[in-house]
């Protein structure tokens, strides 16, 4: 694959989030067993390899891990904090699921969600088919609801199969061409980390 990312044509600028989040931190592929991984460190395998109440969140490629920052090892597993104070939760707005909702009317992370034009301004609807990680969200919510957040490169997985059956949203990857996304949207090519407009992030190198 070539390219990561797909946006639609009318995104504007989108501003980083205020909170700065602990960066992923790749310790081994099997740390020490006496010594439990604190929040944001992998590789982990189960929740009983996590300090505390922390969870061992289990990825594909490089998935968004909430209350993380950064890209961390391919295929790495890590440690996180599903209560983290410093993320919204993700929250269920009754009557939603697979209904439409008014233009403009879901904040972030909220759900469920099909399009963009759901999400307040600024604001993209995150697609999934479980429960893959929302970027700037805590928590699971609900399997095959789609929530809004704020648009981050994010990483869903290299494989087609991988991919939301309504095809990848706004700023997610890794995608080859147009129809892999959602309707309206484009694949965006690039060669590096060059920027993707209304998106925020690098994401993976070429993708």
């Amino acid at each position: 694959a070539t390219s990561t990312m797909i946006c639609d044509e009318a995104a504007g600028h989108i501003e980083t989030p205020k909170w700065t989040l602990p960066p992923l931190q790749f310790k081994d592929w099997e740390p020490d067993p006496s010594e439990k991984l604190k929040h944001c460190e992998g590789d982990c395998d189960d929740d009983d390899e996590c300090e505390g109440e922390l969870v061992c969140f289990q990825r594909h490629g490089f998935t968004s891990v909430s209350g993380c920052a950064g890209l961390g090892k391919v295929q790495a597993d890590y440690c996180y904090d599903t209560r983290n104070p410093e993320l919204s939760p993700l929250k269920e707005i009754e009557d939603t699921f697979g209904q439409g909702t008014l233009q403009g009317s879901l904040g972030p992370c909220e759900g469920d969600c099909d399009t963009d034009s759901e999400c307040t301004e600024g604001l993209a609807c995150f697609q999934r088919d479980d429960k893959v990680s929302v970027p700037n969200c805590f928590g699971e919510g609900k399997a095959k609801w789609d929530y809004c957040h704020l648009p981050e490169l994010s990483d869903i997985g290299l494989e087609p199969q991988e991919h939301p059956a309504k095809g990848l949203g706004r700023c997610q990857g890794d995608c080859d061409k147009d129809s892999e996304c959602a309707q309206g949207l484009k694949c965006f090519q690039r060669d590096g980390n060059e920027t993707v407009e209304g998106c925020y992030g690098k994401g993976v190198e070429k993708w």
